[in-house]
């Protein structure tokens, strides 16, 4: 391999992945890598995902771009930019989502100049077209982003494709391949470990947590903290953050079999759960009986590799908020006795509460105020919970879905939420009355 091309080629994928994050700095990037070797220059590429796809998960199902060199026994030399969708065990499935993509892009006759579409169970579903590839050279990073900014009616299409199969629970975000080869579905629990999606994990704060400065990590979560690969005595650093700080832990795999691995943590953030806990840490100490349910560790995946922001959920907290809440009269808006009563019943659930914050987090959803942030530990676990059905449609056969129905919002935005007594706003309305006033705000400064 002409150690200029590989120089060339490291360039141009390094600049196309800092012009993505300037066209969308929300896109994720679920791995950048390559086994471009002298003699055998293969698959080298960096892949990424458009926010509206969702986190899809890269084991067996998923979604990516690969910005690849193409191989040169085979191809010419060239750049090429593919959307896949891949599948090693169900192709039937992975086909039939290729084809109702094409079918929607067909109906709504959206034009994908330069692109092949194909629904072929071993193929990607759209790639550069062979008779228009990108070039080799010192511009192919511009090329590539332009052919890709031209894809964007494409990429809603697939999201919508891509969510509806979630829907049905065929082929979607939510599915992996854990250790074992058989496919599970979020949530993922294994002794006191939840893991709730590709980015999102919850950690009951047990004697282990808060003694003994870490925790084992089950065979079952380990793809959660990308430690799948590693072998025995190896030890990888991670970083938690909480509160805009960072704290320094590790990952240790000390057994053959490696049932659980080791997350252990520096003294900092011991201490930081010491102060948050200290009656939970008593308790322990003193090998005494705990009453109700224990506090948990939200842990976040960043985008950067090993990164992780933390949160932590105190169910006796919000159990507590609830109760002032409502005797303070902290209640949207009353429209009539019968309603009134049930958006208490519901939306004051303490446990309804706690699995939408396990699943949201604990800033708002709509402008991503976080109390803590703000007021220190006198605003830490609290957020506002948003019911999201009209309140005039519950009724005692409802079922509230923590997931879709419930969601973590200031007391800012909950007050314009309910403001109107004839109407309640949507998130995404809010949001858009936010994102009116940023170039407003810009303008006059």
């Amino acid at each position: 391999m002409d150690v200029n091309k590989f120089d060339l080629w490291n360039d141009q994928q390094m600049r196309f992945k800092k012009a993505l994050l300037e066209h969308d700095p929300h896109i994720w990037f679920p791995r950048l890598r390559g086994n471009m070797k002298e003699d055998d220059p293969t698959n080298w590429f960096i892949a990424f995902v458009p926010p509206s796809w969702g986190r899809w998960e890269e084991a067996v199902y998923g979604v990516h771009f690969d910005f690849t060199y193409g191989r040169p026994r085979r191809l010419p030399e060239r750049i090429r930019l593919v959307i896949g969708v891949e599948t090693i065990i169900q192709p039937s499935a992975c086909q039939a989502f290729k084809e109702e993509v094409i079918s929607r892009v067909n109906a709504a006759a959206i034009s994908v100049p330069g692109f092949v579409l194909q629904a072929q169970p071993r193929k990607k579903l759209l790639e550069t077209d062979p008779a228009n590839p990108i070039p080799f050279n010192n511009q192919s990073w511009r090329i590539a982003l332009d052919r890709y900014t031209t894809l964007q009616p494409l990429i809603e299409v697939i999201a919508a494709v891509a969510r509806q199969y979630h829907e049905r629970d065929a082929f979607a975000i939510k599915w992996i391949s854990p250790p074992g080869g058989y496919l599970a579905r979020f949530p993922i629990e294994s002794y006191s470990w939840r893991v709730l999606s590709s980015t999102v994990c919850i950690k009951e704060i047990d004697r282990s947590v808060l003694l003994h400065g870490g925790s084992g990590i089950p065979d079952e979560i380990r793809f959660f903290f990308g430690i799948g690969n590693m072998t025995i005595g190896e030890r990888r650093d991670i970083g938690l953050y909480h509160g805009g700080m960072p704290y320094e832990a590790h990952v240790l795999m000390d057994r053959p079999a490696a049932p659980r691995t080791q997350l252990r943590w520096n003294g900092p953030f011991s201490e930081l759960l010491q102060e948050m806990f200290p009656g939970l840490r008593k308790a322990y100490l003193e090998d005494a009986t705990t009453e109700g349910t224990v506090p948990k560790i939200r842990f976040v995946r960043r985008h950067v590799e090993n990164r992780y922001d933390v949160e932590f959920i105190d169910p006796g907290d919000i159990e507590s908020d609830i109760k002032v809440e409502a005797e303070e009269g902290f209640e949207p808006g009353r429209e009539g006795k019968a309603t009134w009563f049930y958006s208490k019943q519901y939306e004051r659930n303490p446990a309804n509460r706690e699995k939408a914050i396990e699943i949201h987090g604990l800033s708002c959803v709509v402008c991503g105020f976080n109390f803590e942030s703000s007021y220190g530990g006198w605003g830490r676990g609290y957020i506002e919970a948003h019911h999201t059905k009209p309140l005039s449609s519950l009724d005692e056969e409802t079922v509230v879905n923590p997931e879709t129905d419930l969601f973590p919002v200031c007391a800012n935005c909950h007050r314009i939420i309910h403001r109107r007594r004839n109407r309640v706003l949507t998130i995404e309305e809010v949001r858009g009355m936010i994102q009116e006033q940023k170039p407003r705000l810009s303008d006059s400064m």
